[in-house]
């Protein structure tokens, strides 16, 4: 049987499905990579895990990054993925959120060297499967990015669901 950890990770390689809000249209993409960790989050005693995706949509040049989480329900012996809205962008769209986040309010700023330090103290990562989809890994470019520059509609609905049609 299965731990909860390994089913949120089962989903690697399936089909994601999007709706937009206002019924503006629907996506489907292919769940590349996952990152998963049990969030210390326990409303009710209901625990949570957040996950990091990298998706790839057929006839996009670069692929998408989407944050969520996975609650599992009391009564239930699936965890299940809960994310009611999400943003999911392009690569070099969260580059340029993160480095506009940073350039503007303090706490991000502290919040990003943080996570750097911390990944230079360890000295390597802990990552065992490479991607080599675009715009992915290699140096960051951090010049500073345009600001504003970001089209808007960029949020997506939930009611994802990942490997379902």
């Amino acid at each position: 049987m299965k731990d909860d950890l390994s089913k949120i990770l089962s989903a690697i390689g399936k089909r994601v499905n999007f709706g937009y809000p206002e019924g503006e249209g629907k996506k489907q993409g292919i769940l590349k990579e996952r990152v998963a960790l049990k969030s210390t989050n326990r409303y009710l005693n209901v625990p949570y895990w957040n996950v990091v995706d990298l998706i790839e949509f057929q006839g996009e040049q670069e692929p998408r990054i989407r944050i969520g989480y996975y609650r599992k329900p009391r009564n239930s012996l699936n965890p299940r993925y809960a994310s009611q809205t999400t943003i999911t962008e392009p690569v070099s769209v969260w580059k340029e959120i993160l480095v506009n986040a940073a350039q503007e309010k303090k706490w991000f700023r502290e919040l990003i060297e943080d996570v750097m330090r911390k990944l230079n103290e360890e000295g390597r990562h802990k990552e065992t499967n490479s991607s080599n989809a675009p715009g992915v890994g290699g140096k960051i470019d951090v010049s500073p990015p345009v600001k504003n520059s970001l089209p808007e509609g960029h949020f997506l609905k939930g009611g994802e669901r990942d490997g379902e049609s």
